[in-house]
């Protein structure tokens, strides 16, 4: 256990211990002797951020909607037939008995969903390309053939390409909206249509009603919630004391096959981490390219619009490309100058499109040590300085390594002396500032001597 030593430390918030949850509700399928006039679905949930869905509960049976599309899923509990007259005239996309078992994925943010309930085990199959999968303990799945992996339907061909698990004819699918895949259940999955980083981890509910694991979704949505608050406040906090001018971010990459600089536009979940961090990001609807049906900028424009900014996130991997490419003109900047430019690759190239929707607060916390307001205890684990720092990785799969959060110790502190985090260094480097530690612990019993390590 690592041991951190302050002189005095002022507790901001309280200690949140998530413990182990009971079980979801409903434990079996329903026998013959079932009350069906009775709700059986003790655990509800319903959206509190999120614009694109909803679920209704009636008894035996859920009805789930995804509203970006307009379309809608009857979900009965097994050992229940549902009603007639309800499925004759819902209009449903699909009538699907629950809960779901071995279900195929399609993108690779839903990894992390399913890693948030648990239910990785319940994953028969991966429809897409794996080399964009940085989920070790998913990876680990595909190689010792659990998962069943198909070839990209637009290539087409249908036929499995490796695993051994046999996928019946009532296979579930989760799918982005624009996706074709050769299964005859789909369901429709946008949280890419979300502006919130909150709303788009929320969408982890959706996910819940198929499998009746919602008491489990609310307690890793809370607590998410719970830490991206902590580090929002502690940010806030450190800017107001240390920062009386907000450090100014530009948020932009060159896009290959747009030919142009595709920039910041608000609102937008990026432009969410500038202001809990208390920056000032530069977003911007203006440029002359438009080859991809959308302004994108020129090397010109961009240096204008950004030559001030004091630090720059490049979310792409390409920076070396691009830098190598307009290096000159990029010397005017000021980011570039000081080597304050980060791309999002210090736990690979593949995990900003996976891990980043559920550990949100985790990449706030990052930004928050870019731009000065926080230090991340452990270090950076999503922005990379591309000067100083190389492509970074994740650790292989453990045992006893979890996804989910449930089993975290979560503690926001405020140290009595030390000014704002540095953030041009590594995440650890720096002087003490307010910060947010997040630990796994034995719980309980352990609590009061994590409580005395931070402490004494």
């Amino acid at each position: 256990m690592m041991k951190f030593s302050f002189a005095a430390t002022t507790f901001l918030g309280v200690v949140a211990v998530i413990g182990t949850v009971h079980a979801d509700e409903p434990p079996a399928c329903l026998t013959s002797t079932a009350d069906l006039s009775v709700d059986i679905f003790t655990d509800k949930v319903e959206p509190l951020f999120s614009q694109g869905w909803n679920v209704t509960y009636h008894n035996t049976y859920k009805i789930a909607n995804n509203l970006f599309d307009n379309t809608t899923y009857l979900l009965y509990q097994c050992g229940s037939t549902p009603p007639a007259d309800v499925v004759d005239n819902g209009n449903f996309n699909a009538v699907l008995e629950i809960p779901l078992s071995n279900v195929g994925l399609s993108q690779t943010p839903h990894i992390g969903f399913m890693e948030q309930l648990e239910l990785v085990d319940e994953i028969a199959a991966f429809l897409t390309d794996t080399d964009f999968i940085s989920s070790p303990c998913f990876l680990d799945e595909i190689a010792a053939g659990n998962v069943l992996t198909l070839v990209e339907p637009s290539e087409g061909v249908d036929a499995p390409a490796t695993g051994n698990t046999a996928l019946s004819a009532g296979t579930v699918a989760f799918v982005a909206s624009f996706t074709q895949v050769p299964f005859d259940n789909t369901v429709n999955i946008q949280e890419y249509s979300e502006l919130t980083n909150v709303a788009v981890f929320e969408w982890v509910k959706f996910f819940s009603v198929f499998f009746n694991k919602e008491h489990t979704a609310n307690q890793v949505v809370e607590a998410a919630e719970s830490r991206f608050d902590c580090v929002a406040q502690n940010a806030g906090a450190v800017q107001a004391d240390n920062m009386p001018v907000k450090p100014v971010v530009l948020w932009a990459y060159y896009s290959d096959f747009c030919g142009g600089w595709d920039v910041a536009e608000c609102p937008n979940y990026y432009c969410e981490f500038a202001n809990a961090c208390g920056a000032e990001i530069i977003s911007s609807t203006e440029g002359n390219t438009t080859v991809c049906g959308a302004p994108y900028m020129t090397t010109e424009e961009l240096v204008e619009l950004g030559k001030d900014a004091d630090h720059w996130i490049y979310p792409s991997s390409n920076w070396d490309t691009a830098s190598e490419t307009f290096g000159e003109q990029l010397q005017n900047m000021k980011a570039v100058q000081d080597q304050q430019v980060f791309d999002y690759q210090a736990s690979g190239e593949n995990a900003w499109f996976e891990q980043r929707y559920a550990e949100y607060y985790n990449v706030l916390a990052d930004f928050c040590a870019v731009v000065g307001t926080t230090q991340p205890l452990t270090g950076r684990s999503w922005f990379r300085n591309v000067f100083t720092e190389p492509v970074g990785s994740l650790p292989d799969c453990s045992p006893t390594q979890s996804a989910n959060i449930l089993d975290d110790v979560h503690i926001c502190f405020l140290p009595t002396t030390g000014g704002a985090a540095a953030g041009g260094g590594s995440g650890s480097g720096g002087s003490s500032a307010k910060a947010i530690a997040v630990g796994t612990a034995a719980l309980a019993a352990g609590l009061l001597s994590l409580i005395h390590v931070l402490l004494f």
